[in-house]
């Protein structure tokens, strides 16, 4: 990694948020002192960080190797309730940092599990950090791949990295949650919501869709960025006091089958335990 320049939150922000997740403390720490420019975690004693820079507060998270499936349900509840303590009142950005050719099926799962504990929306906060290969390899393994595509295939290489490519992506992920942190509910979360409204959009059209996501969301926009227009894209608010998401699924008209299987999958992971109303955009000619 290049280091440039030194972190900074959005200018209307007065505290940013960042836990650090994965399957190496090493390759967390690593990454925990890149973004802050100095050398702030050196053992595994030192768990969080708290540095202002430019009268902004910069809190940073680095958690416990939790992906070992010797941690018991209790415990790994116990480490999250800890870590939602230490980013109160909540998380604005996860980072996961994967060494890809150490990251098995089980570590994915864990991973998922260990967001979900969070809160069913933390894949709406998360970014997928990919360590240098150790040997070389053309592809990345399937949890992986699926690891990413979850968290709206938002995903960096570590190799060649600079602070400001991730500072941007950080701010990015923020403001696509409008500035919000993630509201974690670790003794509950897990249990999808029962009694709101999950939408999930179907159509043709990537405009007529955006036009109607953002109708629901009751927002003004021209559209999505062009790498949105290939990839689901999610909303969490309200509807009456009651909770709402809506799904906007991406172009499956001209996947291949096993690809719609994939994407669909995924558009339900992002609503959970599922939709009740899917809105299908159709041309009545």
């Amino acid at each position: 990694m290049k280091r440039r320049n030194s972190m900074s939150p959005p200018p209307d922000m007065s505290e940013m948020r960042i836990v650090l997740l994965g399957n190496s403390w090493s390759e967390r720490s690593s990454v925990g002192n890149f973004l802050l420019g100095e050398n702030k975690f050196n053992t595994v004693e030192e768990v969080d960080c708290h540095v202002s820079i430019q009268s902004k507060e910069i809190v940073l998270i680095n958690t416990p190797d939790l992906l070992h499936s010797s941690i018991s349900e209790d415990k790994l509840r116990g480490h999250v309730e800890k870590c939602v303590r230490l980013s109160d009142p909540g998380p604005h950005v996860f980072l996961l940092v994967i060494q890809p050719e150490d990251f098995t099926e089980e570590h994915k799962l864990r991973l998922c599990e260990i967001l979900n504990i969070f809160s069913d929306y933390s894949f709406d906060h998360s970014l997928v950090l990919k360590s240098t290969p150790r040997t070389k390899s053309r592809m990345y393994s399937q949890p992986l791949e699926d690891l990413i595509r979850k968290c709206r295939r938002r995903s960096l290489r570590r190799k060649f990295l600079e602070v400001h490519e991730l500072q941007s992506k950080i701010k990015e992920i923020i403001a696509h949650n409008d500035g919000n942190h993630l509201i974690c509910h670790p003794s509950t979360a897990g249990a999808p919501v029962q009694n709101g409204l999950r939408i999930m959009l179907f159509g043709m059209s990537h405009k007529k869709k955006t036009s109607l996501f953002n109708f629901i969301r009751n927002v003004k926009e021209s559209g999505f960025p062009r790498i949105l227009r290939t990839s689901q894209v999610s909303h969490h608010g309200e509807w009456r006091g009651k909770p709402l998401i809506v799904v906007k699924t991406p172009d499956i008209f001209t996947l291949p089958v096993e690809r719609v299987r994939e994407e669909i999958r995924s558009c339900v992971s992002l609503c959970p335990p599922g939709p009740n109303v899917l809105l299908l955009l159709v041309k009545p000619s």
